[in-house]
């Protein structure tokens, strides 16, 4: 038995994080120990900054080993404070239970800018519009996903990102992972 996983996707300064403070406070209906994790934790407690890419390899490595280790204690419901953007990210999270559930945190683009802005974290920015450029891909790959990772920015312009197009995707994604890991397991036998 494995512990509970739950992932956010949402934009950089949406408000994951003041809902992961809420969550981590609330009873869990199964008895579960309630943990959130997040990368930044990660990056501060391995260089103290927000961002260095050169150091990024050993931040996503130290996650990756984080979150392979709690995930078999089975008394934890762990939360996963994290963007959650890509196609590929949300499929890292199946590859380690497929099961896991997901929560969106809306946010419209303009919003986030705005509390970038308003914080000082204007070079933030940048990567909000990269965010929902991949969140917009999202919502894309449930009806186009063999043009994803490929496809012109034009043919997904118009995916209005939502929480419905996101669950499409996620459950598109769920049963490719499913599939892949029940054909990888009579390949075994």
């Amino acid at each position: 038995m494995m512990s509970k996983l739950t992932a956010l996707i949402g934009l950089a300064r949406s408000g994951k994080s003041t809902f992961s403070r809420g969550w981590e406070e609330e009873k869990d209906p199964d008895g579960l120990t309630r943990l959130v994790l997040n990368c930044d934790q990660v990056r501060l407690a391995l260089h103290g900054h927000r961002w260095i890419g050169k150091a990024e390899p050993m931040v996503s490595a130290t996650y990756s080993v984080m979150i392979n280790a709690l995930i078999l204690n089975p008394k934890l419901h762990i939360l996963l404070d994290d963007t959650h953007t890509t196609v590929s990210s949300v499929r890292n999270v199946l590859n380690l239970d497929p099961d896991a559930e997901f929560i969106y945190i809306p946010c419209p683009v303009e919003v986030a800018r705005k509390r970038a802005i308003d914080t000082n974290q204007s070079d933030l920015i940048p990567v909000i519009d990269r965010m929902y450029d991949n969140l917009q891909k999202l919502c894309w790959y449930s009806r186009h996903h063999w043009k994803c990772d490929i496809g012109h920015r034009d043919d997904y312009d118009d995916f209005t990102v939502n929480v419905e197009n996101i669950k499409l995707s996620i459950e598109k994604i769920r049963s490719e992972v499913k599939r892949v890991k029940e054909y990888s397991d009579r390949a075994v036998k």
